[in-house]
């Protein structure tokens, strides 16, 4: 069932996008959704990378479809490709909810 809301694009407008991967995260999330299953390739990957070395989190693929992820905090995992790319939609997140909340605070 749709929801209608209305969005005051002027006092409030959207804000532009910073990360290349921002633009496929919602396809990404999509398919997801669909098929009940993340599906990352190498170009999802690619994107996902300098987006999350802005969030702290340093990618480097490995032989076949793992990935070695390391934290500023020194924190080190080897993960697959799908959680490289699940753990970005969750940074983006986590983003747009802080922007989300300073907004708030700013309007009140």
């Amino acid at each position: 069932m749709p929801v209608y809301a209305i969005y005051d694009i002027v006092n409030d407008p959207p804000r532009a996008v910073q990360w290349p991967f921002e633009l496929c995260a919602r396809r990404i999330a999509e398919t997801w959704l669909a098929t009940r299953e993340v599906a990352a390739t190498l170009d999802d990957l690619r994107l996902a990378t300098p987006f999350l070395r802005g969030c702290g989190i340093t990618v480097e693929s490995l032989p076949g479809r793992e990935v070695r992820v390391s934290s500023d905090r020194g924190q080190t995992t080897v993960m697959s490709r799908e959680a490289v790319i699940m753990t970005a939609l969750r940074c983006l997140a986590t983003l747009d909810a802080q922007r989300s909340t300073r907004g708030a605070t700013r309007a009140a």
